[in-house]
């Protein structure tokens, strides 16, 4: 797969684990991405999805705007290896 230049960015800072939901969800759509980086402090936690927002969020009745992060994020370190 190649990518043009003008699609690859800098990776987006970490989110903390209290931001709500639906902030992330807005900076999601402005950066056209589905997954933020989450730390607490200066160590990442894990990721938040667009699927964790909509499944394990708003599917489950929690409310967007009052739902901190750590509560639907996918927890732990994510490793994405590198080409070969």
């Amino acid at each position: 797969m190649q990518l043009k230049a003008n699609h690859v960015r800098a990776p987006p800072r970490p989110s903390r684990r209290r931001a709500r939901s639906l902030k992330l969800a807005k900076k999601m759509l402005e950066l056209d991405i589905g997954v933020l980086p989450v730390a607490n402090g200066q160590a990442m936690v894990g990721i938040v999805s667009d699927r964790d927002i909509a499944i394990r969020g708003v599917a489950r009745g929690m409310d967007p705007q009052r739902t901190a992060v750590r509560e639907i994020m996918t927890q732990g370190r994510v490793h994405v290896p590198g080409e070969r």
